[in-house]
């Protein structure tokens, strides 16, 4: 086997620890999802064995990842939503955004408001 394989190989097991861990799952976790046993989930990570494509497939959705993130082939990090402390940051950035819209929501309606009043104001100056 050519050690780039090797290599890829051990991006994956480290690649499958990380992303199982950063959603919160044990082995057991993932096993029980994927319906295999937790020594199948310990053989991948360890570089025992690796898992065939429908397998592999199913993986990437139970962890809410990309091939080329979990294979290794992307070195570009992207967060995870499954992630707890990224959801929470996210779901907080995605508040404040919404604070902030309904705040100029209700600036623009205040300004409408204004405008029309001064409006029927000049109405019933000149009738």
């Amino acid at each position: 086997m050519s050690s780039c394989l090797i290599k890829k190989m051990n991006v994956f097991s480290e690649n499958l620890k990380k992303y199982r861990k950063n959603i919160g799952f044990s082995q057991s976790d993932l096993a029980e999802r994927l319906g295999v046993k937790p020594n199948t989930i310990s053989n991948y990570e360890k570089g025992v064995s690796q898992p065939d494509i429908d397998m592999l497939i199913k993986i990437i959705k139970i962890l809410d990842t990309s091939a080329d993130l979990l294979l290794g082939l992307n070195d570009t990090s992207v967060p995870i939503l499954s992630d707890k402390k990224n959801l929470d940051s996210f779901e907080c950035r995605e508040c404040k955004l919404k604070d902030q819209l309904i705040l100029q929501q209700t600036k623009t309606i205040e300004a409408l408001e204004t405008i029309i009043s001064i409006k029927g104001v000049q109405k019933r100056r000149v009738g």
